[in-house]
């Protein structure tokens, strides 16, 4: 892991001006870089590099000497960094092949887990937001850190004061539109709690736990994590419920009417309530709605299974049964709600196989009379059919395929049909 400064030198005749940021200030600099490298990267060591990537006509005109007699490569070796100055040549960028290469070679000089500070003071044409893109793939591939990213605004200095500006938010939010298509196409949360937490945590251990938007913020955070994890890993009880979903709602009117910390948040709040409007309170709806959301977000094998069990459970409720272990039961009733599950379940194989049959006190020791019961039931009767179409589904994914190895693409429609199936049944008793 190294510090890298990394920087692109143009061919222009800069000005001399005085550039500050904060209550720091660099004097009669010509190139930005010296006052960006003054200002944030002194505590470079040996290890650290400073990559300066520059076209030949910037060599030509800036690195060792410009009009002034001054260039860039004495500039920086007058701070007396230890950190190891490169100069990186790269094309013109005057063809899409050309911009290409500059991706390559910018791409090539970072390596894992670097902490790159960035100035685009000095880039031409489309280099700005070319390196922006390419740090957030890096970002990615290699896990760098993008510690800064500044501009020396000479445009914008009043006299000969020249201001800094600041452009990490810039990065964050290229971050949050990442994050956010994430949520809305895949329900992916994490990456949304990943954002807020180091925006807010600070404030609120500076105002110590007062900060009412910051609080509501980092809640909304928390909730929204545990809700998407509730679908990602199959939680049919907490789903049905709705507990944290509720008080997700009920913290979702909170954020929107407080004074927003994290200006991302706000498009992002209207699409988290859509997706979560049509859960209730203790409603086997929810496990209905459950499905919906895995097959939206591609959570198939989850949504499998969610639609499966929601048809067990939906066939005892409706028969009276208890479908669920409620909060704190004991571990023997838990054994017998999951044995009558099992039951239940085992019974609708054998009677989709076989139909009536005459053996069920036999097959069903414990719960010969309720099955006997259940299969008389008008729910069973509608449902037995579509859970068997499921069970298959769910053996071949939990067999990994090497038994029947169905068509990956089948999953999906198969589920999609069953899921429309079912909710006219539960959903409209249709």
């Amino acid at each position: 892991m190294s510090n890298v400064f990394l920087s692109f030198l143009g061919t222009s005749d800069y000005k001399t001006c005085n550039y500050h940021y904060g209550n720091k200030i660099r004097k009669t600099v010509v190139f930005a870089q010296e006052a960006i490298l003054n200002f944030f990267c002194m505590h470079f060591k040996e290890n650290d590099k400073i990559l300066i990537f520059l076209t030949e006509k910037a060599k030509e005109k800036n690195w060792e000497k410009n009009s002034k007699g001054i260039g860039l490569k004495e500039t920086i070796e007058n701070l007396e960094l230890p950190a190891q100055l490169i100069p990186v040549s790269i094309p013109e960028g005057n063809s899409e092949e050309e911009i290409w290469k500059i991706f390559e070679i910018v791409y090539e000089h970072l390596e894992p887990e670097d902490e790159v500070i960035l100035d685009i003071t000095h880039s031409f044409r489309s280099i700005p937001m070319l390196t922006m893109v390419l740090l957030n793939y890096t970002r990615f591939l290699k896990d760098i850190k993008i510690k800064g990213i500044y501009y020396g605004a000479y445009e914008a200095r009043i006299g000969e004061d020249a201001p800094v500006f600041d452009l990490t938010s810039f990065e964050r939010l290229q971050r949050w539109s990442i994050a956010a298509e994430n949520f809305v196409n895949h329900g992916i949360t994490d990456a949304i709690a990943n954002l807020v937490y180091p925006q807010v945590n600070p404030l609120l251990k500076e105002s110590m736990g007062s900060n009412e938007s910051a609080k509501a913020e980092s809640y909304f955070a928390k909730l929204l994590n545990r809700v998407g994890s509730y679908f990602s890993t199959v939680r049919g009880k907490r789903i049905y419920m709705g507990r944290e979903i509720n008080r997700l709602k009920q913290n979702l009117n909170q954020v929107k009417e407080g004074e927003l910390i994290i200006k991302p948040l706000r498009p992002l709040l209207d699409k988290v309530r859509q997706k979560i409007e049509a859960f209730k309170p203790e409603s086997i709806d929810n496990m209905i709605e459950a499905v919906k959301w895995c097959i939206n977000h591609d959570l198939i094998q989850q949504g499998i299974t969610m639609l499966q069990e929601t048809i067990i459970s939906y066939i005892l409720e409706e028969n009276g049964l208890e479908w669920y272990a409620k909060d704190r039961a004991t571990s023997e009733k838990k054994k017998k709600v999951k044995r009558l599950r099992e039951d239940l379940s085992q019974a609708i194989h054998l009677y989709g196989k076989n139909g009536d049959r005459n053996d069920w006190d036999y097959e069903f020791k414990i719960h010969s009379k309720i099955i006997k019961k259940v299969i008389e039931s008008e729910s069973f009767q509608r449902l037995f059919k579509t859970n068997e179409k499921l069970r298959d589904l769910r053996n071949d994914i939990n067999h990994a395929g090497l038994i029947d190895d169905f068509e990956p693409g089948n999953f999906k429609d198969k589920l999609k049909s069953s899921f429309e199936e079912i909710k006219k049944i539960i959903l409209y008793g249709g």
